[in-house]
């Protein structure tokens, strides 16, 4: 009986409730089941925790979301929170530094960049193809640039061009960099030689044009500030490697020597011999090395403490710019530079 007594006890250890002795009984009190305790109340339950980004996923036959574990979590109120959640008595570690908002400027500078090497506008398609974007996040970019004036896009064609934002931009920071101040010198050369005056400034591996005064004859060849150019077929760009430091070390710096025309210099030793001569002689021809049909002679503008600043070049048709005009065209410029100098090197590069 006592073995069937004990057995009679035995309780399945998942359903087993706490027993108690009720009061009263001298002999110990009977042996009852000690009441459950009350469930919590709704608002004193466990925060579900979930992500600002909506990625979660659900517990099998539950409810409750759980949260990504590469995604940093958040309390219920919507409040970001970093170590503690109040309301879920949760500890998560700080998340680590995510390259979300860097990444995105990047490809905006992406798109921008793919637009300003071609003169034409460009579908989202082909924006998409020539970045690597998928076509969702091109759309995306580009709807966010037109937005903010980068960008402008045709209402028939669909088709998105650099905005009008950008020309205040440009107008603004040349202004703020002290380069049109020397608009005036530049102007005056234009005038003397009767033939257009650009100035450039490096910008990785290529020149980009900051200020362009156009000839006043007929036939001309003009290239607008804003302009990119690869050094190497530049001769602004030449004077930019050649009086840049050691040669060696700005020939490793560029990439592949493209070919813009059968005139093109595309072998680094040959290269190389350019921006000697460059160095000896104090000024860079470009003969017909990015455009058949168009010279263009440049010095470099030299900060006084040594380096390129910047370059100042004489562009025309090949039958105006010819080698008998090089020498005084090259004084004429000289003159230019050492003017211009002082006012670009008193201005702020940072």
């Amino acid at each position: 009986m006592a073995a069937g007594r004990h057995a009679a006890l035995r309780r399945d250890p998942a359903s087993a409730v706490p027993l108690r002795r009720v009061p009263g009984d001298r002999r110990g009190g009977a042996l009852r089941p000690a009441p459950r305790p009350a469930p919590a109340p709704v608002a004193a339950r466990q925060a579900p925790l979930r992500r600002d980004t909506g990625g979660t996923r659900r517990r099998a036959g539950r409810g409750a979301e759980l949260p990504r574990p590469d995604l940093p979590l958040t309390c219920d109120h919507h409040t970001p929170r970093r170590g503690l959640c109040q309301d879920s008595g949760v500890t998560q570690a700080p998340a680590p530094q995510t390259r979300s908002g860097a990444q995105a400027v990047e490809r905006a500078v992406s798109v921008l960049r793919t637009l300003e090497a071609t003169e034409d506008p460009l579908g989202v398609t082909e924006i998409a193809q020539q970045t690597g974007f998928t076509i969702s996040t091109a759309h995306r970019l580009a709807r966010a640039l037109t937005d903010a004036g980068l960008l402008s896009q045709d209402d028939r064609t669909e088709r998105y061009q650099l905005g009008p934002a950008l020309i205040v931009l440009g107008a603004k920071a040349a202004n703020r960099l002290g380069y049109r101040r020397a608009l005036p010198t530049l102007r005056e050369l234009a005038t003397a030689t009767d033939e257009s005056v650009s100035l450039g400034i490096r910008t990785g591996n290529e020149v980009h044009v900051v200020l362009h005064v156009p000839s006043p004859q007929p036939l001309r060849f003009d290239q607008q500030p804003g302009t990119a150019v690869p050094l190497h077929v530049s001769a602004m760009g030449k004077c930019l490697l050649a009086g840049g430091g050691d040669i060696d070390t700005q020939l490793d710096s560029l990439g592949r020597l493209t070919r813009a025309t059968d005139r093109s210099i595309t072998n680094r030793k040959q290269l190389r011999a350019e921006l000697e001569l460059v160095r000896e002689r104090g000024w860079a021809l470009n003969d017909q090395e990015r455009n058949a049909g168009v010279r263009a002679i440049a010095v470099p503008v030299f900060h006084p403490d040594g380096g390129a600043l910047a370059a100042i070049a004489i562009q025309g048709p090949a039958v105006r710019i010819t080698d008998d005009r090089l020498p005084k065209l090259a004084t004429q410029l000289n003159k230019t530079a050492q003017t211009v100098a002082p006012i670009l090197a008193a201005s702020p590069r940072e």
